[in-house]
């Protein structure tokens, strides 16, 4: 092995199914294999080890894996035995969708890209006799590249951006805006219905700061998106430094370049911490519940206000208290009710006044008791 001549070839990737799950996929190499899948089906090609970067699971599930080879993506490999059963994947070829097939390039491959198989004047690798329906070097699902990524690179949209470039034929400063997650996130623009804007117990106004993405810059962007749309972004442009977490029904987490965060889920969330939480918040703190508020503690209840406290409550209030109860005043009290007062005492009462005493009614005053004494 490595003695016997070095054999490349450059194919496309047909299926990835591997049904023993190890990375491996199916590529119809060029100059190897007939385009017509009639006389070599997809299920007849031999299965293509991908060699990984050193970051990648390739002992005991450790690292990245598996890899993001998809059909039709364009690989470049090698054989590694004479009889060229056993080929190895050390690349991928990204490279620019056409949706017309011309005298220099082929149409891509999906169906939305223009190709299906089915041309008679097939440039490149492609005879006319092997241009046949549903033929090969082209995804088999028909599915990739996908729509948004016709007429365009393989780059990531959200990686292309380049707010400089804005000339009609080729403006990259859109391309940002092209991406499904753009609308989702409500764009760069403040949007009430998408930006959630609120108000804290203090009257003040709050809303969700749209995202810089767009600010984005070609080649400073780096991004890692999977199939289904969930990426991340690690974006170095200068003067836009962001790190992106991104779910796609539209959960996501951004920092921007200075340091802020925007948390924003739009489902539950569920918070489980196994030891202590301490949170510290040098600056205001505002909680807004638009539902109700819980708090269960098994043990005890601390608070410590430094300063002023004020409590507003718009319905009522039920208080149950099992144990002692102990209030302390080191100042003045006051206390305004502008309603009917029961107040329900099922032991003794007393209270003691070590100042002077006044009770004034300007109605009907009724004390009574078994014996009431003046003393």
């Amino acid at each position: 092995m490595g003695q016997d001549g070095f054999n490349w070839f450059i194919g496309i990737v047909e299926d990835r199914a591997d049904p023993e799950k190890a990375g491996r996929v199916r590529v119809r190499c060029l100059g190897y294999h007939t385009a017509d899948i009639q006389k070599i089906p997809s299920e007849d090609l031999p299965w293509a080890s991908v060699m990984m970067p050193v970051t990648a699971g390739a002992n005991s599930g450790i690292g990245v894996s598996p890899h993001f080879l998809l059909e039709g993506t364009w690989v470049v490999g090698f054989f590694r035995d004479p009889a060229k059963q056993e080929p190895v994947i050390i690349g991928a070829l990204p490279g620019k969708n056409s949706s017309e097939t011309t005298n220099f390039t082929i149409a891509a491959s999906s169906e939305i890209g223009g190709f299906t198989g089915t041309t008679t004047s097939s440039p490149g690798p492609h005879s006319d006799s092997e241009a046949t329906s549903g033929g090969g070097f082209k995804d088999p699902n028909s599915k990739y590249p996908t729509e948004l990524y016709i007429d365009t690179v393989d780059t990531n949209l959200l990686a292309q951006n380049d707010p400089a470039a804005t000339e009609e034929e080729n403006d990259f400063s859109k391309k940002t805006s092209i991406h499904p997650s753009y609308e989702v996130k409500g764009g760069s623009e403040i949007n009430d219905e998408i930006h959630t804007k609120w108000q804290n117990a203090s009257e003040a106004d709050i809303q969700q700061v749209p995202s810089t993405q767009e600010k984005s810059a070609y080649p400073y962007n780096h991004v890692f998106e999977t199939e289904s749309g969930h990426y991340v972004e690690f974006d170095d442009t200068e003067g836009n430094e962001r790190i992106h977490l991104y779910h796609k029904m539209g959960t996501f987490i951004e920092i921007d370049s200075t340091g802020n965060v925007v948390i924003k889920t739009v489902g539950n969330v569920t918070n489980i911490t196994a030891g202590n939480m301490d949170t510290y918040v040098k600056g205001n703190y505002s909680v807004s519940v638009g539902g109700n508020i819980d708090i269960y503690a098994t043990g005890n209840l601390t608070e410590k206000v430094d300063g002023n406290r004020l409590t507003t409550i718009t319905g009522t209030e039920t208080l149950e208290i099992t144990g002692a109860v102990t209030n302390t005043f080191k100042d003045k009290l006051t206390e305004e009710v502008t309603m009917a007062v029961e107040q329900t005492y099922s032991a003794s009462l007393k209270t003691t006044v070590t100042a002077a005493a006044n009770l004034e009614a300007t109605g009907v005053m009724t004390i009574k008791g078994s014996v009431v004494s003046f003393n």
